[in-house]
């Protein structure tokens, strides 16, 4: 982020998780996640901002990325008129570009006068759209500022601009109890010209609702449950399924037989449901890991189950 000359400032929200691993979903969307907490702030606000990143790289839909983010409320009182907003700056040319603004598919687009083309699209709890014009060097902010842009519930996109432009989509006021949390989510697209970027918000679309009607209609468990890996013993890669009854957070890891972590394969929030991931047999640095037993150990909201697995080379 800015802070109000237009230098860069730290965020007040840090990492409290890296990328995750990350694992292939049921429609072929590859999914890492990571998560923030407000670290840096002086009255920090008691929520989790959990980032899961979907990409398409080996599909035809490689010109979208969408993006989950779910506020969780970690207090124990309910939190009122909190925002979100998301800030992109897509720098197409130095000659600048202008906005287009499509009501019907919520879509806000960059273009330039020639090239590529690059967008935002809402999917979920996101109703304001801004468009603003960066100026001869890059634009500050104060947090008054900005707080009064995501908070205004307003579309304000001038299609007449040409310039340097910032574009803004946000959402709220939410309201979250204890231990809650609530879904805002948005794709960012590109495509060489206007028919490339509809294409991809129409592929961004049905992507994200099939992800979410595979997450709604998995058979929900009563139990939570971990599967033991197949194949076993494997060469060089196994998968592994569990079981969620509730959403929650979710860590599973490989560690070796002295007990030392080798790798996270998945680390985020996920929904009830069956979910199957696979690990390659390789650490957190991508290097393959010696033959041997190893250990994966499944952790949910304090709960913990782990089985013994046998790489074979």
């Amino acid at each position: 982020m800015r802070d109000s000359l237009g230098q860069v400032a730290p965020s007040d929200f840090t990492p409290i998780e890296w990328l995750s691993a990350g694992f292939t979903d049921a429609t072929g969307g590859f999914r890492v996640t990571a998560s923030f907490g407000d670290t840096r702030s002086e009255i920090p606000i008691p929520v989790t901002v959990i980032q899961q990143t979907i990409s398409y790289p080996d599909t035809e839909d490689n010109g979208l990325l969408i993006l989950r983010y779910y506020l969780r409320n970690d207090s124990n009182e309910r939190l009122t008129n909190l925002h979100f907003g998301f800030l992109a700056d897509f720098d197409l040319t130095e000659a600048g570009e202008s906005a287009t603004w499509d009501e019907t598919m919520v879509l806000l687009g960059h273009r330039a006068e020639a090239g590529p083309q690059t967008g935002l699209l809402a999917l979920k709890n996101l109703t304001s759209f801004k468009t603003i014009d960066n100026g001869p060097t890059k634009r500050g902010f104060t947090r008054t500022e900005l707080y009064d842009m995501i908070s205004s519930g307003v579309v304000e996109v001038d299609d007449t601009l040409m310039a340097d432009i910032v574009s803004l989509v946000s959402g709220g006021p939410f309201i979250i109890e204890p231990g809650d949390s609530i879904e805002v989510t948005l794709a960012l697209l590109a495509g060489q010209n206007a028919g490339d970027l509809y294409a991809n918000a129409a592929a961004a679309r049905e992507r994200y609702l099939l992800a979410t009607d595979a997450d709604e209609i998995a058979a929900r468990p009563e139990t939570f449950t971990l599967s033991q890996n197949y194949p076993n013993p494997f060469n060089p890669t196994t998968t592994i399924q569990f079981s969620l009854p509730e959403a929650g957070e979710v860590s599973l890891e490989v560690f070796n037989i002295l007990g030392q972590r080798v790798n996270s394969v998945v680390t985020g929030m996920l929904p009830p449901g069956t979910h199957t991931v696979r690990w390659d047999g390789t650490d957190c640095r991508g290097s393959s890991v010696a033959s041997g037993v190893y250990f994966y150990r499944l952790t949910v909201a304090g709960q913990t189950e782990t089985r013994k697995m046998t790489l074979l080379k």
